[in-house]
């Protein structure tokens, strides 16, 4: 960034930077404006200074390499997580359904048979009780 000679036009305003900024005589011949909103960004333009006893962050927010471990790991989590999320709705997608059908399936058959135990139940109480009126009769 530093070897670049021949902007007419930066804004890294409200990007989140920190460090120090890189000394160049492209960089530092920008206002300060361009590097608002980046507290923790230090050096010329700004009046901010960067100081030995503070450690500053990679310039212009690049990233360390723990930093993109992490940021790996938290993309392979994701990944991991919305893989393991739509292998559950398409396996359900598929199984779900044919258990969801073969219950509607054995609930019928079940009301079914329940339906021809009672009538066969109330067929043979009304016979007994046609059996014992038609005794009395005679």
């Amino acid at each position: 960034m530093a070897l670049i000679d021949r902007l007419s036009l930066l804004d890294f305003s409200n990007n989140n930077l920190s460090g120090k900024i890189l000394t160049s005589a492209q960089l530092q011949s920008f206002n300060a404006d361009v590097y608002m909103g980046n507290a923790r960004l230090c050096g010329a333009p700004l009046l901010a200074e960067y100081t030995e006893e503070e450690e500053p962050g990679t310039p212009f927010g690049l990233t360390t390499e723990a930093e993109e471990d992490h940021n790996n790991n938290s993309i392979d989590y994701g990944f991991n997580v919305s893989m393991e999320v739509g292998y559950m709705v398409a396996f359900w997608g598929v199984f779900g359904r044919w258990i969801y059908f073969k219950l509607l399936n054995d609930l019928e058959s079940w009301i079914y048979v329940m339906a021809a135990l009672h009538k066969a139940k109330s067929i043979r109480i009304y016979s007994e009780v046609n059996r014992v009126c038609y005794r009395q009769l005679l």
